[in-house]
């Protein structure tokens, strides 16, 4: 949307207001006509009538002369061309002289309202219209008394017909001018109207757009007036309503991934159980397609247990129901959401993956057990031969040599179960503390392990040949590596036959380092290479115990490689020995 709204006029308010403006002009302009034309007239007959009282002391005296001598008398020459007409009559209404008339073909004038009242009241004034002369006159009367006695009426006069010509034209020229001025008045409130009513106009436009979603749209809120206040205000107002839209899709965006990178599986349902929303957990759990938003929760596999689970948080129950889906033990519990007064909501069912724990505490119970009974055997050889010998104080001294020999190598054996367990230990919570690594050399490392194995290896007539394809650094701790490739040559010492060798191998791709350590000793069946690096494991267990062996030594070192970011593979066939790898990531720029 552009920056500045376009402005249109197609709106019954802005003509409802523009009209009633016209209607208020068109109302004073007939009103200011009516009031100047009747201001006009006045002025006018007043005028007029301030002329007839000019020329009637002038009449009044001349009068007085005719009267004097009851004669016709001619117009005397100061009347001839006069502008007002001058008549006198005797009291019986005899006209003795008019100057713009013959008075000798005049009538009796008594009977003429001005006489009438004039004779009666000495003076009046009169508008009609003159029958001898055929126009309309104002009339100024006046009795002529002398020593109180009535000699007759005198009366000045003076056409209209001039005066309302004049008045006509003026009349003209005023409709004229209002015409013009109305029409500007019309064309100036038009252009007012629509700049008091633009912002009103683009203030609509714009609360459609935002309506419509342009929240990018602005008015121009140039100003101080009220209207630039109002357009800052929803100016204001779009922004704010913007930022929070783009904050809640945020948010929504934000749950969105939260939910995705949950464990848990999370399904949303209406109250009508249909799915609002469900996570790719939730599919994955259940065996869901991607299209299954909208569809009713009896779509989905084990939806009874699932709607159980929403029955029974209604009654605010805690109840936790399992299934079998699968290979995979779920959790299936629910949270009603029908007393938030929440009518798109109906409730929240959340689904954990058991099985991981399920297999967790199998192997807590399997370890326990095997812990127990690798620790109960050379115990309950120690107490044998300890009874042995308290029971028999004649015991010969070779005998009895020979018991305690047997009761230090139990001893010994129990105190390589307890430290391996303590190793185990150590390395597991060395796993979960995550420390900091540093950047070590792995072939000093090798150097070393390899090092503390010599002697044993010497005893064995076992050659340990290391053989690094280049210097390698990794990132990780240096005491725990070397564990590890302790192990993996304690491993190899113990299987290997005496005579032959073990081959330590170094080498590197891009990404990644391999350490390998190769025996030639019977090697190990397929069948046992999934659990060989499982906890007091052994494949040939009756071997392991003779040599010494904890079935420890193997698990530890998944769990170091772990810890690091690695992992440890087996490569063996019955009969050609055994190879174990570890591989971990490569220092950028390390090697040498």
């Amino acid at each position: 949307m552009k920056s500045r709204l376009d402005f249109s006029f197609k709106n019954r308010l802005f003509y409802r207001i523009w009209f009633t403006s016209m209607l208020l002009i068109l109302v004073s302009a007939v009103s200011f006509y009516a009031y100047s034309v009747r201001e006009l007239d006045e002025a006018t007959k007043e005028t007029a009538m301030e002329k007839l009282l000019a020329q009637l002391p002038l009449a009044e005296y001349f009068a007085f002369d005719v009267l004097s001598q009851k004669t016709v008398r001619p117009t005397p020459p100061e009347f001839a061309s006069a502008e007002v007409r001058i008549t006198v009559i005797d009291p019986m209404g005899q006209v003795l002289f008019d100057n713009f008339y013959d008075a000798a073909l005049m009538e009796n004038h008594l009977t003429r309202p001005e006489f009438l009242q004039a004779a009666e009241l000495g003076q009046a004034i009169s508008t009609r219209f003159s029958a001898s002369l055929g126009q309309d006159f104002l009339y100024l009367a006046k009795r002529v008394d002398h020593q109180l006695i009535s000699q007759g009426l005198v009366r000045v006069a003076t056409p209209m017909t001039p005066l309302r010509e004049e008045v006509s034209a003026i009349r003209q020229k005023l409709v004229l001018t209002l015409l013009i001025t109305t029409c500007l008045l019309t064309f100036i409130s038009y252009f007012l109207v629509r700049r008091v009513y633009g912002p009103i106009e683009n203030a609509a436009l714009f609360a459609r757009q935002v309506a419509l979603g342009h929240y990018d749209a602005r008015l121009p809120g140039v100003g101080e007036d009220e209207a630039a206040v109002l357009e800052r205000a929803l100016n204001s107002l779009a922004r704010n309503t913007k930022d929070r839209l783009e904050n809640l899709e945020v948010s929504r965006n934000q749950l969105a991934h939260i939910l995705s990178a949950l464990n848990e599986g999370v399904i949303a349902v209406d109250h009508n159980q249909r799915i609002l929303h469900i996570n790719r957990v939730a599919q994955n759990m259940l065996m869901s397609d991607d299209n299954c938003t909208g569809l009713p929760i009896w779509h989905l596999t084990q939806a009874p247990k699932m709607v159980e689970a929403i029955l029974d948080s209604e009654g605010q129950q805690e109840r936790e129901h399992t299934v079998q889906v699968g290979q995979q033990l779920l959790s299936i519990s629910a949270l009603n959401l029908q007393a938030e007064k929440r009518a798109d909501l109906g409730a929240i069912i959340v689904l954990r993956d058991k099985s991981a724990e399920q297999r967790l505490e199998k192997i807590k119970v399997d370890f326990v057990a095997n812990a127990s009974h690798e620790l109960k055997t050379p115990l309950t050889v120690i107490k044998a031969v300890t009874e042995t010998l308290n029971d028999d104080p004649e015991m010969t001294a070779v005998d009895r040599q020979r018991f305690l020999m047997r009761i230090t190598e139990q001893a010994e054996r129990l105190t390589a179960i307890v430290q391996d367990l303590f190793k185990l230990s150590r390395f597991d919570a060395f796993a979960n503390d995550q420390p900091k690594f540093e950047i070590i050399t792995l072939n000093k490392i090798v150097a070393r392990a390899i090092e503390d194995r010599a002697s044993s290896a010497e005893e064995r007539r076992v050659e340990i040949v290391f053989n690094p394809q280049s210097v390698e650094k990794v990132r990780g701790d240096e005491e725990a590596l070397r564990q590890l490739i302790v192990n993996l040559l304690d491993n190899a010492l113990q299987y290997g036959p005496e005579g032959t060798s073990i081959l330590v191998e170094l080498e590197s791709d891009s990404t990644d380092i391999y350490l390998s350590v190769s025996d030639q000793g019977p090697g190990i069946a397929a069948v046992h290479h999934n659990r060989v690096f499982e906890r007091f494991y052994r494949v040939d267990g009756a071997r392991a115990r003779r040599d010494g062996g904890t079935g420890l030594g193997l698990s530890i070192v998944k769990n170091i490689a772990t810890s690091h970011g690695g992992s440890v593979s087996l490569k063996s066939e019955v009969g050609q020995g055994s190879t174990f790898t570890l591989t971990l990531a490569k220092v950028p720029g390390a090697s040498e």
